[in-house]
C-alpha cells in the first residue's frame, strides 16, 4: 500500500499484558544475562500467580481508606500492573531493579512503531490505577514493600488519549 494512502495504524491488545524493559524499550528478556530469568519476560493478562500480592494490595488499600479502591469495585486483580510488579519485586528483586520501565504491551508496540513512549489513558486509568491525575501514593506503595515506593517511576509516562496520534512510523518500523 502506498504510504500516502495510509491514514493511521490502530493497535489493540489484551490488557493487562505487561513487560519489564530498559529505558529505551528493550525487553529485559532480550538481555543475554536475563534470558533464563522467568520474570524478565512478558506477563500475559491471564497471569494469576500474583494473587497473594493482589490480596495484600486490596487489604492495605481498604485498611488505609485509599480513595481509588472504590472505583475498582473494591478489588484490584492479580492480572493488573501493580500485583504483577510487586510479585516481580518480591520473587526476583534483581530483575525488578533492572526494569527501568514497566509497560503495557499495547503501549510498548506503539513505542516500537513510533519511537516515542506513550501511555494510553484508558489502561493507565484502569490497570495502572491512575485516578484524578495521580497514581497511588509513594507512602502507600512503601507500606506494601519499602522497595516498591518508587514503582510509579516505572509506569509513568506521557499520556495519550485513545485515538490520538502517537507519532509517525520510524524507519525501522
Amino acid at each position: 500500500v502506498p504510504a500516502d494512502r495510509i491514514d493511521g495504524i490502530g493497535i489493540d491488545f489484551t490488557a493487562c499484558t505487561v513487560l519489564p524493559t530498559l529505558a529505551d524499550g528493550t525487553p529485559l528478556c532480550e538481555l543475554p544475562d536475563l534470558r533464563t530469568r522467568p520474570h524478565a519476560y512478558v506477563k500475559l493478562w491471564k497471569h494469576h500467580a500474583a494473587q497473594h500480592q493482589a490480596d495484600r494490595i486490596n487489604e492495605l488499600a481498604h485498611r488505609r481508606g485509599e480513595p481509588w479502591i472504590g472505583r475498582y469495585g473494591g478489588k484490584i486483580s492479580a492480572e493488573w500492573q501493580y500485583a504483577k510488579a510487586l510479585q516481580l519485586l518480591e520473587e526476583d528483586p534483581e530483575v525488578y531493579a533492572r526494569a527501568q520501565r514497566w509497560i503495557e504491551a499495547a503501549d510498548w508496540i506503539v513505542w516500537q512503531l513510533c519511537g516515542t513512549e506513550t501511555r494510553n489513558v484508558c489502561t493507565a486509568g484502569y490497570k495502572g490505577i491512575r485516578q484524578d491525575g495521580r497514581y497511588p501514593s509513594r507512602d502507600y506503595l512503601a507500606a506494601l514493600n519499602p522497595d516498591f515506593a518508587d514503582f510509579v517511576q516505572k509506569i509513568d509516562g506521557p499520556l495519550a488519549a485513545l485515538g490520538e496520534r502517537a507519532g509517525g512510523l520510524t524507519a525501522q518500523a
